[in-house]
């Protein structure tokens, strides 16, 4: 027996229940399944929002087959969520603090994963979504920012993010989830400070041959995502004494805005002696001329966003002589230049050139020994 949570604003397609049910009985653990989509976050969409209810039905019957394609996920979206009967006795039933609805469906996925079950999405599973149709906008705006505290609240998660940025696999980038197609099958790789790890498991799906571990500070986050199966998540409190200080890794991951200048030194010593012989560390710093660290005081405010806290690429350059890595390649991300400046940027351009590092707002280094 089993519970089927659907939206109004959703249709069916050929065998869209029969194998979502199939997704959430292969396992014993499976204790709620979604489907995938055509309008959803949290990488359940497999198919341009665009297209014809006939396109989407057609997409559908290729989709919807007997295979075993599942994701584990730290939630599911609630347009569609199948659960089962054992695992709503135990987990209860929604929380009402979210009604009418918006992020009831991310603290229930949290509350399967307490309980010991998993959530799965279910990729031979397509249920086509509308979406935007069960709530109006303006409406649906505030209340998507009143229940996105409530949840912080329930879970203690940091109140400068949107717990989006914890629990859904898309909300941000993963810096090194390029370089992940470059290792080899069969290798370990470890991101430090992971959060709940939504984005790894997200990389663990895409890379089934690759052991993926994640460190967290945060006790509320690894406490729930050392639940998920198919990662391998765990607190820590300090790095030089991490659950996993004595393995070895071929890859990993810190983006240096997770941590203090003055803890730069303690983290790269570290990081280093758990590389495995030809290993590979990436860091993320930022770059200490981009545009917006300077743009305020042409504002005519009398600071700039620079930050004695902060890491930035001048400190990894230092440390990288003092630890003797080595540079392999960079990766440079560029910021988002809005209207309003792009004008000056360009001028500044047009005199140091279009690589300019003004237009840099971080740098990923790869590193070995």
């Amino acid at each position: 027996m089993c519970l089927f949570l659907l939206n109004n604003d959703t249709i069916l397609c050929a065998n869209s229940l029969y194998t979502l049910r199939m997704g959430l009985y292969e396992k014993d653990n499976y204790g709620a399944a979604g489907s995938v989509t055509n309008n959803a976050s949290n990488n359940q969409t497999v198919i341009e929002d665009n297209l014809t209810i006939n396109e989407y039905k057609k997409f559908g019957l290729k989709t919807n087959i007997c295979e075993k394609n599942f994701e584990y996920k730290l939630m599911l979206i609630g347009f569609a969520i199948l659960i089962k009967r054992q695992v709503l006795n135990i987990v209860g039933l929604l929380d009402e603090q979210f009604s009418p609805g918006n992020y009831e469906d991310d603290d229930y996925g949290l509350r399967v994963l307490k309980a010991g079950f998993q959530n799965v999405l279910v990729h031979n599973s397509f249920i086509i979504h509308l979406g935007g149709k069960s709530f109006i906008s303006d409406a649906r705006k505030q209340l998507m920012l009143n229940n996105n505290m409530k949840l912080k609240e329930k879970y203690h998660l940091k109140s400068e993010f949107d717990s989006s940025y914890y629990l859904h696999s898309d909300f941000s980038h993963a810096f090194f989830g390029n370089y992940v197609r470059k290792i080899n099958e069969e290798s370990r790789l470890l991101e430090v400070n992971c959060e709940m790890g939504a984005i790894l498991t997200h990389l663990a799906y895409e890379h089934p041959n690759i052991d993926f571990y994640g460190l967290g500070q945060s006790i509320q986050c690894a406490t729930i995502s050392r639940h998920l199966e198919g990662v391998h998540i765990e607190h820590y409190f300090d790095i030089e004494n991490n659950p996993f200080r004595s393995m070895k890794f071929d890859l990993i991951a810190l983006d240096c805005s997770k941590i203090k200048k003055d803890e730069l030194s303690k983290y790269l010593s570290v990081l280093k002696d758990m590389l495995s012989e030809n290993g590979k560390l990436i860091v993320l710093a930022k770059n200490q001329s981009y545009y917006m660290n300077w743009y305020p005081i042409m504002q005519g405010e009398t600071k700039s966003s620079l930050s004695l806290d902060t890491v930035y690429c001048k400190d990894i350059d230092e440390m990288m002589k003092k630890l003797d890595l080595k540079v392999e390649s960079w990766t440079f991300y560029f910021g988002n230049i809005s209207e309003e400046v792009k004008s000056k940027i360009e001028a500044i351009q047009n005199i140091v050139g279009e690589n300019s590092k003004f237009l840099i707002e971080s740098t990923a280094y790869i590193l070995h020994k």
